[in-house]
């Protein structure tokens, strides 16, 4: 996403792609972060919505249960009325004069809501004596035959009865009441509820927005509404009423040509049951529609902010590509610059040396002996700055090893036994630790001399410019895992921390009249070899390490 806005230059750009790297870093925690939190909002949604599915649910059953309490509670209320006023004096069919009964039926009927639809007084024969209001029943129609009037005369308790309507618009149901005297029964008191009209069970906040209501008997009777529902499908109406238990129940059905959540409550102390059916898409259609609101705003305060985010990455790494250019022209001429004044400088030292070693030569007052000497400086001068651009050229070309088979056993001990002089002069103890066994690597041997060399030298003017007792340079040399290793390691100082990190870097030095070169040459033919040389961390020195692979000697 962001490389192609990374500058690069030909020795690479670490610190533009260190930057790339922090903006992808930066992007994937942020997109890691924000899955891990729509995963959890996803979660909690789903948990939300199963929850409230089961809240729905259990409401629907609630609120049945409380239209069927409601209405089982007004049904007592006008049995117990009924009953109460069948103890009245004023009710007593046997003494053939029905004025104080007229009179009482119509001060109830006049004064008392519970009786509004309609209240009767019945003989014992079955025959209506009179009924308030007067369309309600008409007097002298007869019960005698209906089954509830039979099971009236033999059991004597209050009854429910649901009636088949007079008219298309009456759910009607009858409580009727024995009225007994001295043991007898001696006629019935009759109140009506008209489910229709009645706030039954519509009284209750949230009962009559259930959707479909219905009261039916267990038997499958159904009593409201006036008319049953066209749609009714019977066989899932008798199969929902075949059971045994009719505690309150919860069943999802295709009752009525949709798939419906269906709550079953029985009217206590009747064989009614009240019925609540709502659709499902109805019941779920807040939860479905809260559950996309939150997860379309979830989903978007995760993409704006990354949107956010990686047009900000963008600017800034335009603005870091422009600065990073600057930089690097700034970088480059300041270690052109650098490389300038050590060639310079270098130079100059040879050209001085050589020139004071000329005038020697030339001088007729010096004698043969000095001019000898001076003509040894000159050689040496000479050879010094050869060395020295011969280094400089091949760091700009590049190292091309001409491998050979080499036992660095052998090759190691003749490189440190050519110190000795050095190291008898300067008073250093120089150990060497080789296996008896060759060490066979293929290598350049003047390469691989030149970077011995170097680090030896390296060694002993490291121990020359301090002054420390016993100094000593061990030269380590092992093979192990096909790796052939060589270390050398002194007692001296050790490496500056300033230099440590940019140590095989061109034209870093820790001594004052270094070049710089040595170590970054070094380091390069032993890369160019497919090894490595590294600086190992010691408490005191400096130690370099050499690594080698052998795969290729024969």
């Amino acid at each position: 996403m962001f490389d192609s806005d990374v500058p690069k230059n030909e020795n690479g750009d670490a610190l533009a792609l260190a930057h790339s790297r922090f903006a992808k870093i930066a992007l994937w925690t942020y997109v890691g972060g924000a899955l891990v939190a729509l995963t959890m909002l996803f979660a909690a949604l789903i948990s939300d919505y199963v929850n409230g599915q089961k809240q729905e649910r259990h409401l629907v059953l609630l609120q049945t249960e409380i239209g069927a309490h409601h209405l089982g509670r007004q049904l007592r209320l006008m049995a117990n009325e009924l009953s109460r006023l069948g103890l009245r004096a004023e009710v007593d069919l046997l003494d053939q004069n029905m004025e104080p009964e007229r009179a009482l039926l119509q001060l109830i009927q006049d004064s008392s809501a519970i009786f509004r639809d309609g209240i009767a007084i019945i003989g014992v024969d079955g025959t209506v004596a009179w009924a308030e209001p007067q369309p309600f029943l008409q007097v002298g129609s007869s019960f005698a035959k209906e089954s509830w009037f039979i099971n009236l005369k033999r059991r004597r308790r209050v009854q429910v009865v649901s009636v088949e309507p007079e008219r298309a618009d009456d759910s009607l149901l009858y409580v009727v009441a024995p009225i007994v005297r001295s043991k007898k029964l001696t006629g019935a008191l009759l109140g009506a509820i008209d489910l229709a009209k009645d706030d039954a069970f519509y009284a209750k906040p949230g009962i009559g927005q259930l959707g479909d209501l219905l009261v039916a008997t267990k038997s499958g009777a159904v009593v409201f509404p006036p008319k049953p529902p066209e749609n009714l499908n019977k066989d899932h109406w008798f199969k929902l009423l075949d059971r045994d238990n009719w505690a309150p129940f919860l069943e999802e059905v295709d009752l009525f040509g949709k798939d419906a959540i269906v709550g079953v409550a029985q009217v206590a102390g009747t064989d009614l049951l009240l019925m609540a059916a709502v659709a499902v898409d109805e019941l779920y259609k807040p939860i479905i529609s809260r559950f996309w609101q939150r997860a379309a705003l979830g989903l978007v305060l995760a993409v704006v902010p990354f949107g956010l985010l990686v047009l900000a990455m963008r600017s800034s790494l335009k603005t870091f590509k422009k600065s990073q250019q600057q930089a690097a022209k700034e970088e480059h001429l300041k270690q052109l610059g650098k490389a300038v004044h050590l060639i310079a400088h270098e130079v100059k030292n040879s050209l001085n040396g050589m020139r004071l070693g000329l005038d020697m030569v030339i001088t007729e007052r010096v004698s043969g002996e000095q001019k000898a000497k001076a003509a040894m400086a000159l050689r040496h001068e000479i050879g010094r700055l050869s060395d020295f651009t011969t280094d400089l050229l091949s760091l700009s070309r590049g190292i091309k090893p001409r491998p050979g088979n080499i036992d660095f056993s052998q090759f190691v001990s003749r490189i440190v036994e050519s110190m000795n002089d050095l190291a008898s002069q300067a008073r250093i103890d120089v150990e060497i630790e080789v296996p008896q066994n060759p060490v066979v690597a293929q290598a350049d041997p003047a390469l691989m001399q030149s970077v011995l060399s170097n680090l030896m030298v390296n060694a002993f003017e490291a121990l020359e410019s301090v002054d420390i007792p016993d100094p000593k340079i061990v030269v380590k040399l092992w093979d192990s895992n096909n790796q052939m290793h060589i270390r050398v390691v002194d007692n001296g100082p050790g490496i500056p921390l300033a230099i440590k990190e940019n140590l095989f870097e061109p034209f870093v030095s820790g001594k004052l009249s270094g070049s710089g070169i040595g170590l970054a040459l070094s380091k390069q033919i032993v890369v160019a070899h497919g090894g490595d040389l590294v600086l190992e961390p010691t408490d005191k020195g400096a130690s370099f390490l050499v690594n080698l692979p052998m795969e290729g000697h024969q």
